[in-house]
């Protein structure tokens, strides 16, 4: 008899390839997905660590189920991912009914963990950090988009940002071979899938520990003009060799950090078209001294030498970031530094979020002394001057064409289609004869902070595949 599973994740990306991944190794074992929650033998919340809300919104998912516990006893409720990692044992404690606790270094083995908590009828804690990087079969199993896919690069991070739980809920900094990576490109390109991205939480430092003379903080080197084509392997040996693979049409990659970018990455951006021209580096905070606080391993200036350098390069590249406000002992004065460099970096994109300690990290030591209502304050303060950074930008798309990779009915009007643009604009337009998958031609003539809008240049335009 099939096991009916239902599945749930929170967080980023990276929580939804892994979800992929181990709903591949899941399915091939015999499970069939369900969303009725209420008639699954299994029940998997895939987790975040990033904020402390994202925990509690799991807590109160697995609050809910207790009453449907007492009431089955063999169903089977597991926690995985990062919420996992970091709390290990310690999350039964507080969720007792909970029969599986497994971190993420063990997807792998997800089919046996379940067996084994069925068969013994004990509950399972599996955090054990490993010092390898999985490879799955991408042949077959659930994709959330049949266009567009993720593939993990590097998984892990060796910078130690005082704000950040990644180190403690991911490991140390791990990559794939390029061989191994290109080979599932290859598989995915296979099924269909036109757009990758490339996975990390540093992917800028792909290739460290693969070449083990890449210092950690190139920008902060003894040899400051050391480029990382010295290196033997990194991101944009990695970008060209995936950019090869035949048939692919697009190919982004996530998450960048500051330090680790230089000149040779901006120009195979460039270069290659199959690159889409968006680069996600989160800058955290325009004040060198809340900077020096976060352990960033930069300054102001040395980001904004990295932004210019980008567009003398790559004109096209867009510069994406994230901003932490109400880091402990921000001032009005540093917060006010981070606003300029908005306004002097002009970003796509900048997702804004309000500091909030997380356990077992250095910032946790630090008095969190702002204030709730400053931090909401400056949160908003800090959104709506991105929003209008953001209307401005779009405004200049109006009267130009762009490409947009057709992705399906828009949520807000199903007579019309949204994709998205190379540098990750979404893109509303008519539907004509679009076909989700294909990449278009539409014309800009209408634009909101957060939207495109246009119709196709030639609706009878042949599909490009």
């Amino acid at each position: 008899m099939d096991k009916r599973l239902y599945f749930e994740t929170f967080g980023c990306q990276m929580n939804r390839l892994d979800s992929e991944l181990v709903l591949g190794e899941l399915v091939r074992d015999g499970y069939v997905l369900t969303d009725d929650k209420e008639g699954a033998d299994v029940i998997l919340y895939n987790t975040c660590s990033v904020r402390g809300k994202a925990e509690e919104k799991v807590y109160s998912h697995l609050g809910d189920l207790r009453r449907a516990k007492r009431e089955r006893p063999e169903l089977v409720i597991g926690v995985l991912g990062c919420m996992a990692q970091r709390e290990g044992a310690a999350l039964r404690d507080r969720a007792p009914h909970v029969d599986l606790v497994c971190g993420t270094h063990q997807y792998r083995e997800m089919p046996a963990l379940l067996r084994s908590v069925v068969e013994r009828g004990m509950p399972v804690v599996a955090v054990d950090e490993r010092p390898d990087v999985d490879a799955f079969d991408r042949g077959q199993g659930p994709l959330e988009n049949p266009y567009q896919a993720f593939v993990l690069a590097m998984k892990g991070c060796d910078c130690r940002c005082t704000f950040c739980v990644v180190p403690l809920t991911r490991g140390t900094e791990l990559s794939r071979p390029i061989d191994s990576i290109v080979e599932e490109v290859r598989t995915l390109v296979g099924r269909g899938v036109v757009e990758v991205t490339l996975l990390g939480q540093n992917v800028t430092s792909y290739g460290k520990n693969l070449s083990p003379s890449a210092p950690q903080f190139p920008l902060h080197d003894s040899r400051p003009e050391r480029s990382p084509a010295e290196w033997e392997v990194n991101l944009a040996g990695l970008l060209r060799a995936v950019a090869g693979v035949e048939g692919l049409r697009r190919l982004r990659f996530l998450t960048g950090h500051p330090a680790f970018a230089h000149r040779e990455l901006f120009e195979v951006i460039r270069d290659e078209p199959k690159i889409c021209p968006y680069f996600h580096a989160p800058a955290q905070s325009g004040s060198d001294r809340i900077l020096r606080r976060m352990k960033r391993g930069y300054t102001r200036s040395e980001y904004l030498e990295r932004v210019a350098q980008s567009r003398e390069v790559c004109p096209r590249l867009e510069w994406v970031s994230d901003f932490i406000v109400g880091f402990p002992g921000e001032t009005d004065a540093d917060f006010e530094s981070t606003v300029e460099l908005v306004d002097q970096v002009g970003f796509l994109v900048a997702y804004i979020f309000k500091y909030s300690p997380r356990p077992g990290t250095p910032g946790a030591r630090l008095a969190d002394d702002v204030p709730e209502e400053v931090k909401q304050e400056r949160n908003q303060l800090l959104l709506r001057h991105q929003e209008r950074v953001n209307a401005r930008k779009n405004a200049a798309t109006i009267g130009s064409d762009v490409e947009v990779l057709v992705e399906g009915p828009s949520r807000m009007n199903a007579a019309r289609w949204t994709g998205r643009a190379p540098d990750n604009r979404i893109v509303v337009f008519d539907r004509a004869d679009a076909r989700p998958g294909e990449l278009r031609p539409v014309r800009v003539h209408h634009a909101t902070p957060l939207t495109l809008i246009g119709d196709l240049v030639d609706a009878t335009a042949p599909a490009p595949r």
